[in-house]
């Protein structure tokens, strides 16, 4: 059971970096679309054009719109979420555990990259002291 305390904990934790990673989803999606609206140079092939009058461009504007506002709301939610985590950090007693939990969950560094920097052998070392804390509060 302390074991799915740790890991349903470790996710939670985690929210912050996901929503983060989503962002950066969006905005890759959002140059995509903005990159598509542009106007396209006319096809010229001397053939006549269909009656078919689409304004892609409109379209294109209103989607790149939607995903303005999502990202907008993916940054709200992530301030949430960071403000959230600080706070949970503040109240981490032993420091080592509270630089961990940073470096991981706030920076985004991996258990390896913050294991090296709080002098641990490997990652396991750096991730298995986060985990007891998390599973004993000490």
């Amino acid at each position: 059971m302390g074991g799915e305390v740790v890991r349903m904990m470790m996710k939670e934790l985690s929210k912050y970096q996901d929503t983060m990673r989503q962002v950066e989803r969006d905005r890759g999606i959002l140059e995509n679309l903005r990159s598509r609206a542009s106007p396209a140079s006319p096809a010229l092939t001397g053939m006549p054009h269909g009656n078919d009058v689409s304004d892609k461009t409109a379209a294109l504007g209103v989607e790149c719109a939607a995903m303005e506002e999502r990202i907008k709301q993916l940054r709200e939610q992530a301030e949430q979420e960071h403000k959230a985590l600080e706070q949970f950090i503040a109240t981490i007693s032993d420091e080592r555990v509270a630089v961990a939990v940073s470096l991981r969950f706030v920076h985004g560094m991996s258990w390896k990259e913050a294991g090296e920097l709080l002098n641990f052998w490997d990652a396991s070392g750096c991730r298995k002291m986060v985990s007891r804390y998390l599973a004993h509060g000490n």
